[in-house]
């Protein structure tokens, strides 16, 4: 009888430490870092209540962005200021994002820029 509780007790905590966690409030503000190995991307993105900023690592290009959020694990993003391209591919349109997991200092998401049918999805990791 006490390996059968044994075995269910470390069953239990194994499979919960292996499942994400929602702790999408974690993630409001901050300071993040997205890596995107595929594109050769490297991002850091400071969030505050109401403004995102976004700094390309390769190019020094800094972008900002109105942050709107829907729930506590969806927001929106509306371009502020950026360069000319990324102005015109933002333009009118907003980037929805969902937080689909979370788990110690990461996120997973999905963004879908609206007026299109592409989801991309990535991680981002929390910094401070």
């Amino acid at each position: 009888m006490f390996l059968k509780k044994t075995t269910i007790i470390i069953s239990y905590l194994f499979l919960s430490s292996c499942v994400s966690q929602n702790n999408c409030t974690d993630f409001k503000t901050g300071k993040f870092q997205l890596i995107d190995n595929e594109l050769k991307f490297e991002a850091i993105i400071e969030r505050n209540d109401s403004i995102q900023t976004e700094k390309i690592l390769s190019t020094g290009e800094v972008s900002k962005f109105k942050i709107s959020w829907i729930n506590d694990c969806e927001y929106s993003l509306q371009i502020i200021e950026g360069p000319e391209r990324y102005k015109n591919l933002y333009k009118n349109k907003l980037l929805f994002v969902k937080i689909i997991s979370t788990y110690n200092n990461e996120y997973t998401f999905e963004s879908k820029m609206e007026g299109s049918e592409l989801i991309i999805t990535n991680t981002i990791k929390k910094l401070k």
